[in-house]
Formats: structure tokens, C-alpha cells, sequence
């Protein structure tokens, strides 16, 4: 999944530990002034850092179900 094909409001889950995230946690997507992010324990966590060489997230999957938040 590419970061242009998220919207706010999908829901993202973890499947490595970022520290500010836990494993498997499930967060919503959510937009500022510097792009999309979730909710992390340091505040927001903007998802372009976790863009690959090849252009999809890395570490992330989209998920249809409730989130941890």
C-alpha cells in the first residue's frame, strides 16, 4: 500500500514495534499541515518516514476492523 492510496479515517495496523506504537496496535489515519499520521505515545507518528524505496509503508497494513485508540 502506497501513502497516496490512504484516507483519513482508514484504519492502519502495526506489524513491528516502533517503540511509539506498539505490535499489532491498530490506529486511524489522520491528516496536519505535514500529511498523514497516527496517533503515537510521543504524539503523532507522520507516516511518511515509514515510505520504502519502493514507495509502500513499510511495517503498516490496512485493516477493517476497531481500533486501540
Amino acid at each position: 500500500m502506497k501513502l497516496d492510496e490512504l484516507k483519513v479515517g482508514d484504519r492502519l495496523q502495526g506489524f513491528k514495534d516502533f517503540g511509539c506504537i506498539p505490535d499489532r496496535a491498530v490506529r486511524i489515519v489522520r491528516s496536519c499541515d505535514s500529511g498523514f499520521f497516527v496517533k503515537c505515545s510521543d504524539g503523532i507518528h507522520l507516516l511518511d518516514g515509514q515510505v520504502g524505496d519502493d514507495g509502500h509503508l513499510i511495517g503498516l497494513e490496512r485493516v477493517k476492523w476497531r481500533t486501540t485508540e
